[in-house]
């Protein structure tokens, strides 16, 4: 699964985010015009790694539902071996048992 790469790209925006990689710099108008756009730069491709990587984790669990038979997990029988029973809520606050 390619969940992991957000969670690496999460965790490195996290470390730029806080203190202990950014403790050096003075700020954004020190950097030179050269140095702004290097850091634009990698945002941007930061960006589109991050994109990537939560559409294909999205395509991922999107697949794996698809699969899913929904029917078969809601009415099977729970791990005592009884079936289970369905709550019905109604706007008027009257509850049914199936």
């Amino acid at each position: 699964m390619k969940v992991w790469k957000l969670g690496i790209v999460g965790c490195l925006a996290a470390a730029l985010c806080s203190g202990c990689v950014s403790t050096g710099n003075k700020g954004w108008d020190d950097l030179s015009e050269e140095e702004k756009q290097e850091v634009e730069n990698a945002l941007a491709e930061a960006k589109v790694e991050v994109e990537t990587a939560w559409q294909d984790a999205q395509d991922e669990i999107r697949a794996e539902l698809e699969e899913t038979n929904w029917a078969e997990i809601l009415l099977e029988e729970d791990t005592d071996g009884r079936p289970r029973k369905l709550l019905w809520y109604r706007a008027g606050g009257e509850n049914s048992r199936e």
